[in-house]
C-alpha cells in the first residue's frame, strides 16, 4: 500500500468522523431534534405556568376558608332538628268531669261583634339588587346550591374537577349577601367571591363531585329569580 492509499484512508476517516457529528450517534438530524425539543420546553413551560396559577389560587381559596370558626348551613330542602332527651311522664290522678255551662245565644253574638278580622301581611320581596341569599340543599344524588337573585341570571360556570375548583362568574349581577362562607358538607367545602366589574365571581370549594349543572328560575311578584347550581355526584 503506498502512501497515496495511506492519505486517502486518512481523508476518509476525518470526512466520516465529522458526517457522524452532523448526523448525531443514531444519524439523525440533531438541527430538526433541537428545533422540535426547543417547541416541547416551549409548550411544556406554558402548562406549567397555568397550573402553577391554578395552584395559587386554590391555595388562597383554601386558606380564606381555613380562617372560619363558626359553619352555618342554610338549607332550601333539608330541615334539621336538634333531638330531644326523653321525658319521663308520671301518672296523674282523674279530675272529676266538671259540667260545662253553655252561655246564652245573646252573650255570644255580643261577643262575636268584638272581634275584628286582622288584614293579611303582604309579603314584600328585597328591593336590594344582585345576589341576597344563598340556599344549600342536600340530596341522595347530588347538592343544589339556590342562589336568590335580584337582577339578571346570565352566567358561566368552569368545573376543574381534579383540582375541586368550580368558578361561577355572574358578568351582569351584583353581590350583596356575605362574600365568604364555609360548610361542613359532603361536596362543598365554602365559597370565595369577588367583584369583577359590574359582575361578581363566586369561587367554590367542591369535592366527590363528577359533574356541575345549572338552571335559573324566573322571579315572580313575591319571589326573586332563582339560580341554581346542582353538584352531581
Amino acid at each position: 500500500m503506498n502512501n497515496g492509499d495511506d492519505q486517502l484512508t486518512h481523508n476518509n476517516r476525518v470526512i466520516a468522523k465529522q458526517d457522524m457529528r452532523m448526523a448525531g450517534a443514531r444519524g439523525v438530524n440533531t438541527e430538526i431534534l433541537d428545533k422540535e425539543l426547543s417547541v416541547l420546553l416551549n409548550e411544556a413551560t406554558d402548562i406549567e405556568k397555568q397550573m402553577m396559577a391554578l395552584s395559587d389560587r386554590l391555595k388562597k381559596l383554601k386558606q380564606t376558608i381555613s380562617g372560619f370558626d363558626t359553619t352555618i348551613v342554610e338549607q332550601a330542602d333539608v330541615k334539621i332538628v336538634a333531638s330531644e332527651q326523653p321525658k319521663t311522664i308520671l301518672p296523674v290522678a282523674e279530675r272529676p268531669k266538671e259540667k260545662v255551662q253553655t252561655p246564652p245565644k245573646s252573650v255570644v253574638k255580643k261577643t262575636v261583634k268584638k272581634v275584628k278580622s286582622k288584614p293579611a301581611v303582604k309579603t314584600t320581596m328585597s328591593k336590594t339588587k344582585g345576589v341576597v341569599g344563598v340556599r344549600i340543599g342536600v340530596h341522595k344524588d347530588k347538592t343544589r346550591l339556590v342562589f336568590d337573585v335580584n337582577g339578571s341570571t346570565a352566567r358561566t360556570h368552569d368545573f376543574d374537577k381534579e383540582a375541586g375548583l368550580l368558578t361561577i362568574s355572574l358578568p351582569k349581577t351584583s353581590w350583596a349577601t356575605k362574600t365568604q362562607k364555609m360548610y361542613k358538607l359532603s361536596q362543598v367545602s365554602g365559597y370565595d367571591v369577588n367583584k369583577q366589574g359590574q359582575g361578581s365571581v363566586i369561587a367554590l370549594a367542591v369535592k366527590d363531585t363528577s359533574s356541575v349543572k345549572t338552571s335559573a328560575i324566573a322571579k315572580t311578584k313575591t319571589k326573586p329569580a332563582r339560580l341554581i347550581v346542582d353538584l352531581i355526584k
